[in-house]
């Protein structure tokens, strides 16, 4: 069970990562913004002058896409963590399944994580054997 001095500094990590990620959305929609602008005033020094730019410009929006969707994904695991110290501190960083506790030093890296590491690992280890 995590003491309040560890709750507290897990609540401010989780801040700090939710903050990281958000200014990572920013940034995308920055460049979003400032390619809308370019395209409104006409400018077509981004429009693909040759057959490869166009597949180059499609991989990169899917990329972006991929970091966006991975980004709002782990924003929601973070406010759900939020939510779970608030509601229930005394279950927080204990494992969802076998209720074992997750290692603060996890937790710090990870301060959302829902498993302990070692099940994490065997799960990898079993969904890689399947493959």
């Amino acid at each position: 069970m995590l003491n309040a001095t560890q709750l507290q500094h897990l609540t401010t990590r989780l801040h700090e990562e939710r903050d990281r990620l958000l200014e990572q959305l920013r940034a995308f929609e920055e460049v979003d913004a400032s390619e809308t602008s370019q395209d409104q005033s006409g400018d077509l020094s981004k429009v693909p002058t040759h057959l490869a730019d166009l597949g180059t410009a499609s991989s990169t929006e899917d990329l972006e896409l991929s970091i966006g969707t991975r980004t709002s994904a782990e924003l929601a695991e973070i406010d759900a963590a939020l939510e779970r110290i608030i509601r229930t501190p005394e279950l927080f960083g204990l494992d969802e399944e076998t209720g074992e506790p997750i290692a603060f030093a996890r937790l710090d890296i990870i301060p959302y994580a829902r498993i302990g590491a070692e099940r994490k690992a065997s799960a990898e280890v079993e969904l890689d054997s399947t493959r």
